[in-house]
């Protein structure tokens, strides 16, 4: 099985697992691409689903801080999408750093 999330309101149904699947397994460096920061974003969301289907809540957040370090050095173009992606970042972190256990994986939240 997969993990689904379905958005009610857009009627919207997003397999994260098969979205996963479809994430290049090779670092940059094997792409060509000379960017550190590109190596650990992959790095970090390589490790995000475990157990088969769960998204770990931890790794996830991890990986989105490293995204969020490639697209502030983007500079002033991606400005205004990295400060939306830290608001939102924090607040999930908030709710996660009240009950770690408990929010161990994002289908608990």
């Amino acid at each position: 099985t997969s993990f689904r999330y379905k958005d009610p309101e857009n009627n919207i149904t997003w397999d994260f697992a098969k979205f996963a699947s479809h994430i290049p397994h090779s670092s940059s460096s094997k792409l060509n691409l000379r960017s550190s920061k590109l190596d650990d974003v992959v790095r970090c969301f390589a490790s995000v689903i475990q157990d088969g289907n769960q998204i770990d809540t931890s790794q996830l957040l991890k990986a989105c801080r490293a995204h969020l370090v490639l697209i502030q050095s983007g500079g002033s173009a991606l400005r205004l999408v990295a400060k939306d992606l830290e608001s939102n970042l924090q607040k999930v972190e908030i709710l996660f750093k009240k009950s770690p256990r408990d929010a161990k994986h994002l289908i608990s939240l």
